[in-house]
């Protein structure tokens, strides 16, 4: 994986106004969280060039998005993440974006604070 500043940008663009954001630089992405909770994560695929937004919108939010064909669950090897989602930059406009982020923060802002 790869930082990519310009996806990063996007999804700081959107989350614009959220109290308690902070940044990591983590596993070759750049990483949002909400109150130290992970919010998601932006990069690049390094083989490929395909940029992509990571989401963690936790286990019961996943059921409502198990069919968006924009999203794919997220996997560590062969094992899928429950709850982690990513989509592709392409599949990604202003408003698949925003609806993301929306729950996204929803699942943040439903944890303890860190």
């Amino acid at each position: 994986m790869a930082i990519d500043e310009t996806l990063a940008a996007r999804m700081r663009d959107g989350l614009a106004g959220q109290a308690g954001l902070s940044e990591k630089r983590m596993m070759g992405a750049i990483c949002i969280f909400v109150d130290g909770n992970m919010l998601g994560c932006t990069h690049r695929d390094r083989s490929t060039g395909i940029g992509y937004f990571m989401f963690r919108i936790g286990r019961d939010q996943a059921r409502e998005v198990a069919g968006r064909a924009e999203a794919e669950p997220m996997m560590q090897g062969r094992r899928p993440m429950p709850g982690f989602f990513r989509v592709a930059e392409s599949d990604c406009g202003d408003r698949v974006l925003g609806e993301w982020l929306v729950m996204a923060l929803r699942h943040a802002r439903s944890l303890p604070p860190k």
